[in-house]
């Protein structure tokens, strides 16, 4: 479909933007402390690195550098579906909370 992928590569926009998990943990190995706020602000540092390193070769490798950052500082990130003939649906993924 037009405008759904890139026309070079064939790559659909919403795809393929993965971050090594082990390769972030790798790099922040040691670093990690007890204030879970703090832990949570160089995870979301490590994995920024991490895709500022990433090739911008093509159009969608650009635009995935582009939209990743702002990914990993949400809280919440929607991916919403549907089309003409299918019911909405959303896929939410909610993380427990110690306070109950």
């Amino acid at each position: 479909m037009i405008g759904r992928c890139d026309w070079h590569t064939g790559q659909n926009f919403n795809r393929n933007m993965a971050i090594n998990a082990d390769q972030v943990m790798t790099s922040l190995i040691g670093s990690f402390g007890d204030d879970l706020l703090e832990n949570d602000q160089l995870m979301r540092t490590g994995l920024k690195n991490l895709v500022s390193q990433r090739s911008d070769d093509f159009e969608i490798n650009s635009l995935h550098k582009i939209l990743l950052p702002h990914s990993i500082d949400a809280h919440y990130v929607l991916d919403l579906h549907c089309d003409d003939v299918a019911l909405p649906h959303v896929f939410l993924w909610c993380t427990p909370t110690t306070d109950g």
